[in-house]
C-alpha cells in the first residue's frame, strides 16, 4: 500500500508553494499547478462533480503573459495564432480555446473579467489592446494605422499604450501606481512627476507631447491629476479616442 503523498514517490510533480497550518508548513500546489494537474491544494485528484475552478484575473494574465513570451517571436505572431480566423480581433470563444492549448478551461466569466478594461462591449480585443494587456518589451512586426487617424493621434496612443504597460507591469493596483507616481504625496501627479515616471520607463517624450499626454489625463485641465483622472485615463481609454 502506498504511504505518502503521491509526489514524494515520483507520481507527481512537487508543490509548488507552501502554506502556513498554524504551527507547521504544508507543502500545497499552486492554483496554476491544480488547474494544469487537475488537482486539488494538497495534490488530490480534483472530483468531477466538483464546482468548476474559476480562475482570477491576475492568474490568467500572468499565464498569458509567460507564454506569450516563452512561445511566441512577437506579439503580432501571439495575436495573429489567437485570432485564428483572421478577423482582426480576439473573441470570448478565441480566449477559450487559447487557454485549453494552455491546459486552463476558463469559463466565459473568467474570461470576461480577464479583458474587462481592454474589450468592447462582446469582449472582442484589438491589437492594441492586446499589446496593452501583455505589457511586453517586445515590438510588434507592424502596428496598423487605424483609419481616419492622423499619424501624430496614432503615435500619442502607441506612447499611452507604453506608458500603461509599464505602470501594469511594475506596480499590482493602480492605487499603488498612483502613489508611486506621486512623488511628493500631495494626493495630485502633476507634469513635473509624469516626467519623471516617463524617464523610469525609459520613454522619451517632447515637452509638447508630454503636455499633450498630461492633457489626456487632466480631465478638468487644472495641470495636475488627481486619482480619478488616474483612473479614467488608465482604464476608460478615453485618451485612445
Amino acid at each position: 500500500q502506498a504511504v505518502g503523498p503521491a509526489w514524494t514517490r515520483g507520481e507527481i510533480e512537487a508543490p509548488g508553494a507552501t502554506k502556513d497550518m498554524g504551527g507547521w508548513t504544508a507543502s500545497v500546489y499552486t492554483a496554476e499547478q491544480q488547474a494544469r494537474l487537475g488537482v486539488d491544494e494538497g495534490g488530490n485528484k480534483a472530483s468531477a462533480v466538483s464546482d468548476p475552478i474559476k480562475y482570477s484575473r491576475e492568474f490568467l494574465l500572468t499565464v498569458l503573459r509567460n507564454k506569450v513570451g516563452r512561445k511566441y517571436p512577437s506579439l503580432t505572431g501571439a495575436f495573429r495564432a489567437f485570432d485564428q480566423d483572421c478577423r482582426g480581433y480576439i473573441s470570448i470563444y478565441d480566449w477559450q480555446r487559447t487557454f485549453r492549448l494552455f491546459n486552463i478551461n476558463a469559463s466565459e466569466a473568467d474570461i470576461r473579467n480577464l479583458v474587462e478594461f481592454h474589450g468592447d462591449p462582446q469582449g472582442r480585443v484589438s491589437f492594441q489592446e492586446f499589446a496593452a494587456m501583455i505589457g511586453s518589451n517586445s515590438k510588434p512586426d507592424h502596428v496598423p494605422v487605424p483609419v481616419g487617424r492622423s499619424p501624430g493621434s496614432v503615435d500619442r496612443q502607441l506612447l499611452c499604450d507604453g506608458i500603461r504597460n509599464q505602470i501594469n507591469w511594475k506596480w499590482a493596483s493602480m492605487r499603488e501606481a498612483f502613489m508611486g507616481l506621486d512623488r511628493d504625496r500631495s494626493g495630485y501627479i502633476d507634469q513635473e512627476e509624469f516626467g519623471q515616471a516617463l524617464e523610469r520607463f525609459n520613454i522619451s517624450v517632447t515637452d509638447d507631447m508630454l503636455e499633450s499626454i498630461m492633457h489626456m489625463f487632466d480631465k478638468n485641465q487644472d495641470g495636475r491629476v488627481s486619482y480619478n483622472d488616474f483612473l479614467d485615463g488608465m482604464m476608460s481609454r478615453r485618451y485612445a479616442m
